[in-house]
């Protein structure tokens, strides 16, 4: 369902733009990019996109991507670790009306009433619009005034040094004017955070490039940047708010359920279960792609995610071990999506050994977690820190441990004391609080760091 909408929406758009249909990239990112991951349809075709060579103006394709900047929010709030996005890019300046005409239209073609979409525009800090070319060209278009809104001034720069320019955000109305969300008025406008309206496109106008004062003028290059993830899409087009009742995630996220001892009908507990099911997607992802977990870079990466699906599902109440058919039925459902290698029998039982080597650091913590706190009420900051620093047992698990046994937790002296654990790793020392530091250990004041170019991440999806 969801390949099968983004499919048909490239086919539309190809044919109305005139682009060209190009095939997806390994989801490892290419040499010399800052990340390790493609976290973006465009980053592939940089090298296309900032040269002159003669060739269609536009393309358009489906990318898997990984994003791991927000991995501790995967599973809530409609934020995934591993998406496939689909991407139009153009190249050249475009007349805003003829694109958005063109846009439409294609949404109209696979069931997206243009009657429901809304659109955020950027404003500057008086209030006042900023991309007054986009507003004209949707007015011009029908879109009614409540269906423009603006939000806080964000440009938009891919690729660093290239152009940069405002971005649009396209929005469907997931509600009615009968009936308010979350006690919302039933006027509300596409700025609202009420849960009515739905992010699932960005727009992004890179007309614009800095001259050697650092002031704004016209790109040498211009693009337009316009994309949306194949979930976020399919959401959109069926009325549906959630990308764990599509077909894909939906088969895993079942499977997660029935593992899961006890009541899984509290906000925690659905929150652990998508993260679950969102780390099975994304581990199966990079070891199709030849990912093998370890202590470096991608492989870092890849055991951090393996990780924290172990400790999800320690909290539900399922042994890690079961992640090996998690990982196995996730691969299982992408099965002919484009860019969504297989998983062979090898790379599972990479899986099942990583969970065993999880399972003895449970097993050895869990003895030291009774040695230090025997005869103890409850449970001191000190004996947190222990245990993650000696033994490397995460947090949610020690307090699950305290929460079975009945001990009482000091979480205000915790959380002091993990921060002080976190300062202690970025500078290499630390001392206890109340005690001096040293002259020679004092961190060495840091450069002053030019401001970042033009860049922007949506608060709203990971669309």
């Amino acid at each position: 369902m969801e390949q099968h909408l983004a499919h048909r929406l490239m086919d539309q758009l190809a044919r109305r733009g005139g682009l060209h249909r190009v095939p997806p990239a390994e989801v490892i990112a290419p040499s010399g990019d800052s990340t390790l991951f493609v976290s973006a349809g465009i980053q592939p075709w940089r090298e296309w996109a900032l040269s002159g060579r003669p060739e269609r103006a536009g393309r358009v394709g489906l990318q898997w991507c990984v994003r791991t900047n927000r991995l501790e929010a995967a599973g809530a709030g409609g934020i995934q670790t591993a998406f496939a996005m689909v991407s139009d890019v153009r190249r050249g300046r475009i007349e805003r009306i003829r694109y958005f005409e063109e846009l439409l239209t294609a949404f109209q073609a696979i069931g997206l009433d243009p009657r429901r979409l809304g659109f955020l525009t950027a404003r500057d800090s008086a209030g006042r619009p900023l991309d007054d070319a986009t507003h004209r060209a949707l007015t011009r278009l029908g879109i009614p005034a409540d269906r423009l809104a603006t939000r806080p001034h964000r440009m938009s720069a891919p690729f660093p040094g290239g152009p940069f320019g405002p971005n649009v955000f396209v929005l469907v109305d997931h509600g009615s004017a009968q009936v308010p969300h979350r006690g919302c008025t039933p006027g509300c406008t596409p700025d609202c955070t009420c849960g009515r309206w739905f992010h699932f496109w960005n727009c992004e106008f890179l007309d614009l490039q800095l001259d050697g004062a650092g002031r704004h003028e016209p790109a040498d290059r211009p693009l337009v940047d316009s994309a949306g993830g194949s979930e976020r899409l399919a959401c959109a087009v069926l009325g549906r708010p959630d990308a764990y009742t599509l077909p894909a995630l939906a088969s895993v996220h079942a499977h997660v359920t029935t593992m899961a001892r006890g009541d899984t009908a509290g906000t925690d507990t659905a929150a652990l279960l998508r993260r679950v099911t969102d780390h099975a997607r994304t581990a199966a992802l990079l070891l199709g792609t030849g990912v093998v977990p370890g202590g470096k870079r991608h492989g870092h990466v890849l055991r951090r995610i393996l990780r924290r699906a172990f400790v999800a599902a320690e909290l539900l109440g399922a042994a890690p071990h079961r992640m090996v058919g998690l990982v196995a039925l996730a691969a299982a459902a992408h099965r002919g999506w484009p860019g969504f290698p297989p998983v062979p029998d090898h790379r599972l039982a990479m899986v099942g050994a990583e969970s065993e080597a999880f399972a003895a650091l449970l097993a050895n913590g869990r003895r030291a977690y009774r040695d230090l706190t025997h005869g103890a009420a409850g449970l001191t900051a000190e004996t947190v820190f222990r245990l993650k620093a000696e033994r490397g047992i995460p947090l949610e698990i020690v307090l699950e441990w305290c929460r079975r046994d009945g001990r009482s937790v000091e979480l205000p002296d915790i959380t002091e004391q993990m921060a002080l654990e976190q300062r202690t790793s970025r500078v290499g020392y630390a001392p206890r609080p109340g005690s001096p530091v040293p002259a020679a250990r004092r961190p060495a004041a840091s450069p002053a760091v030019p401001a970042a170019g033009p860049s922007d991440s949506s608060p709203r999806s990971q669309s």
